[in-house]
């Protein structure tokens, strides 16, 4: 088993679900939260652990902490990755005079104003590690479209499961998968002097390699992707597929889109970078219905269907680490549907989009931990 790590961001706001820009009052009160550019974004980190108890652990006892703290101000943790409700579109300053924050503020407004889940698990050989980045960056969009939980935004239905993913700024444009660690450090070194990134963090793409001081050492793989999960079965599943899936990248060598794939290897790194892109986006659009090319054959299926194919495939793996059962969870969403597409039958049924929040806020951020779907 690896170790693995989660950095959760969320909202906070009224018993109503407006959203409110609360984080420069909780980092003030509550150790182990920091502050987003925005003030509406509140984040925390896990410590990195081996057992999948003790992520599960440290997940519910920050939630738990922050709710806490929040209903003792007459506040809630508020559902979703996107601001459902109405809202102030002007920028909220977390901390006033921080250029890194106004740079964020300038170039991309309320864009990022967006809660997400980073899945982090370790990879000690930086080669090993950009081989796995290149193939969970072309899988990523399967992990979308279990999290899909952004369909609403400014009280309107975007006809999107992801808002968050079509919106939020990709940036720099155009990352290749990098054929290994020295192409991605001096990749990196010439985006930071060109300005395209204000530093080794402003790579803000599916999945990235990364670490304390990345271009030195890489510690870490990002899955970026994932919207807010609200369920922690389901998220710890979404961490279970993630690492399963890299503990079999690192047992079979021969496995890289480089290297294994139906595009012309004269052309292959460019094709397969705008194929992710494009399953990125279907996935956005339509989560688990949505249409997806794989990079081995060329061959389209749905997301549904590869997410079903990739479970099968890693579940002897999960079996021998000991954390299968983690995988379980998995099968309530394909089955009944992430929280997009549950809110949005919410929707077409003739529910409000205020009143499908504020039922999410009073089921809280649940944790289905009698191996049962325990569903928004």
């Amino acid at each position: 088993m690896l170790l693995k790590g989660i950095e959760e961001e969320l909202y906070a706001g009224t018993p109503d679900g407006d959203i409110l820009g609360l984080s420069p009052q909780v980092t003030s009160a509550l150790d182990g939260f920091v502050c987003e550019p925005d003030a509406r974004n509140l984040e925390y980190t896990t410590s990195p652990a081996i057992e999948y108890g003790s992520v599960q652990a440290q997940l519910q006892e920050r939630r738990d902490t922050l709710a806490g703290y929040l209903a003792e101000n007459g506040y809630n943790l508020i559902p979703g990755s996107c601001m459902s409700l109405e809202h102030d579109c002007a920028f909220e300053h977390s901390t006033p005079g921080n250029p890194y924050h106004a740079r964020i503020r300038d170039l991309y407004g309320t864009d990022v104003v967006t809660t997400s889940c980073h899945i982090n698990v370790n990879i000690e050989d930086p080669e090993e590690m950009i081989r796995a980045y290149r193939i969970i960056r072309m899988e990523a969009p399967l992990f979308l479209a279990l999290s899909a939980s952004s369909p609403f935004l400014n009280g309107k239905a975007t006809g999107l499961h992801s808002t968050r993913w079509q919106i939020f700024p990709k940036t720099p444009k155009n990352v290749p998968l990098f054929t290994g660690y020295s192409h991605y450090c001096d990749w990196m070194q010439k985006k930071m002097c060109t300005g395209e990134m204000y530093n080794v963090r402003h790579l803000w793409v599916s999945v990235r390699p990364n670490g304390v001081q990345p271009l030195e050492k890489l510690e870490r793989l990002e899955l970026r992707i994932c919207d807010q999960i609200g369920d922690l079965a389901v998220m710890l599943g979404a961490i279970a597929l993630l690492e399963a899936r890299v503990l079999q990248i690192l047992e079979q060598p021969s496995l890289d889109p480089l290297k294994v794939s139906w595009v012309n290897a004269a052309n292959r790194e460019p094709a397969l970078v705008a194929m992710s892109a494009g399953n990125e986006m279907a996935a956005a659009l339509n989560s688990l219905n949505a249409g997806f090319h794989d990079w081995r054959t060329g061959e389209q299926s749905t997301v549904r269907r590869q997410l079903e194919t990739l479970i099968d495939s890693v579940t002897p793996v999960a079996e021998a680490a000991g954390f299968a059962d983690r995988l379980q969870p998995l099968q309530c969403v394909l089955k009944n549907g992430n929280v997009a597409q549950r809110w949005l039958r919410q929707y077409r049924a003739g529910k409000s989009i205020r009143d499908i929040v504020k039922q999410a806020i009073h089921r809280k951020f649940t944790c289905a931990v009698e191996q049962k779907c325990m569903m928004w």
